[in-house]
């Protein structure tokens, strides 16, 4: 699939081909139907905010579940969701509190690991 990807901080990004995700057992794949990218996306391209590289940016997102893992039990394909800029790992003692912005294991669409891309697909984890 296409996806908007840059491979050094500062450079101009390009429409490439990446990987298909793949659907973990305990995750679900989403078709996304919107995404944006914004200041937050900027600081990490010009690497104020280091991501990996190469690197597909945008971490604000919204989509259907397309495909769902076979531990997955609250979530079907079709579903409509949005996904947070924090995503908490949903079991730790901040999570269950309902503090996942202070999870020490949470991850950041864009940030963490890559963003949405434009042919529409991006694996997320949580049952």
């Amino acid at each position: 699939m296409k996806a908007v990807v840059y491979a050094g901080y500062g450079e101009t990004p390009t429409l490439a081909e990446v990987a298909e995700p793949l659907c973990e057992a305990d995750g679900v794949v989403i078709a996304v139907r919107a995404t944006g990218v914004c200041r937050s996306d900027w600081h990490a391209w010009n690497g104020h905010d280091p991501v990996p590289l190469p690197h597909t940016p945008g971490h604000e997102l919204a989509g259907v579940i397309a495909e769902v893992g076979a531990d997955v039990t609250r979530w079907q394909v079709g579903d409509r969701v949005t996904v947070p800029f924090v995503c908490g790992c949903g079991v730790c003692e901040y999570c269950v509190a309902g503090d996942a912005q202070v999870c020490p294991d949470q991850t950041q669409p864009g940030f963490t690991g890559p963003g949405p891309s434009p042919s529409g697909s991006r694996s997320a984890r949580r049952t």
